[in-house]
């Protein structure tokens, strides 16, 4: 990670760098560190998106060394906000960004002997270091990213009725739910996901098997014979009766 000074808004607090050799001086342990994530610096995570970062987070973690510094557990939680269009209206739909992290980190034993492949752990996340220190940046950065929604609605939730589809009128700002006070569209309101997934599907027709279509094939075959049958007696009958 790069050294950043306090004034550097885009980079993480340089304590988010884990510095091993000082947190093992300061004591057995386990360490608190309290940070703040800068606004720059989650907008820069973001950057690629069409999210809008207006206040800064904050991410408290507490650091545990593990079989003298073998490996440390971090845990903590991430507490941070951005907003996005609202997926009907484009009004800033607000995206929580925080929750709770449980990472492992486990010194990188390539070289040693003593290294198990087929060991597993149940550690709810692995990761691996080496050196002195363990940049947190690389975690933050996928904590924050992994939050960008597909879908986000607006402080109205499911009750946002969008834009016109015809004009673009905010529908919103208008009373009831009729037809389009700015151009009068009766069908002014996009239909919406839910109520396309709830609506009673038509019966689509059965696909008929190979199976089924030989029997049907076969019960043909069968009333033709049948049919050609009884009209032989019937013609018989009559040759009879002229006979006569």
């Amino acid at each position: 990670m790069k050294a950043a000074s306090r004034d550097d808004r885009t980079q993480l607090p340089p304590e988010l760098n884990l510095d091993l050799v000082a947190l093992d001086r300061s004591g057995p342990g386990p360490y608190h560190i309290v940070a703040e994530l800068p606004g720059p610096w989650i907008a820069g995570v973001l950057a690629h998106t069409d999210a809008e970062v207006t206040q800064s987070g904050r991410v408290a973690l507490e650091v545990t060394a593990i079989g003298d510094g073998a490996s440390y557990l971090v845990r903590g939680r991430i507490d941070a906000e951005y907003a996005v269009p609202c997926a009907r209206c484009l009004a800033a739909a607000a995206v929580p960004a925080g929750g709770e992290l449980c990472v492992h980190f486990v010194r990188d034993r390539v070289g040693r002997d003593d290294v198990d492949e087929d060991e597993e752990t149940d550690s709810p996340d692995e990761r691996t270091f080496s050196g002195t220190h363990i940049d947190l940046g690389p975690l933050l950065t996928e904590q924050i990213t992994v939050t960008y929604p597909m879908r986000a609605l607006c402080a109205r939730g499911e009750a946002c009725r969008g834009l016109c589809m015809r004009c673009g009128a905010d529908l919103n700002a208008q009373q009831g739910t009729g037809p389009c006070e700015a151009c009068g569209a009766v069908d002014a309101q996009v239909q919406i996901a839910a109520d396309i997934e709830h609506a009673e599907p038509e019966a689509a027709p059965e696909p008929e098997t190979s199976w089924k279509a030989a029997l049907r094939q076969l019960a043909d075959l069968t009333g033709s014979g049948g049919a050609a049958g009884s009209s032989s007696p019937s013609g018989g009958g009559s040759k009879q009766r002229r006979r006569r």
